[in-house]
């Protein structure tokens, strides 16, 4: 396996992967290992954090959390090949 499925970068932001089930799939896109590592090498904030997750091209359906330890928002970001929802909890 490449790329990470938990990890807190020198910007406070703390990313973990998640599986989840969906009939909605794509023969080719990003493995989300690779999305995962992008957003902790890349970004500063929340904000871009969740912009690399939803520009990513997926095949499969993962669940991401986002923690930003600066301003404290938690988010679950259910990304597939077709949507991705950002809920903040």
């Amino acid at each position: 396996m490449v790329g990470a499925v938990t990890g807190v970068n020198e910007h406070g932001l703390y990313l973990s992967l998640n599986a989840a089930g969906s009939r909605d799939f794509r023969r080719h896109g990003t493995p989300s290992t690779l999305v995962l590592l992008k957003a902790l090498q890349f970004a500063k904030t929340d904000a871009e954090a969740i912009a690399i997750i939803r520009d990513a091209t997926m095949f499969i359906t993962d669940i991401f959390v986002l923690l930003d330890t600066k301003n404290g928002k938690l988010y679950r970001i259910e990304k597939s090949p077709k949507r991705t929802e950002v809920i903040a909890l």
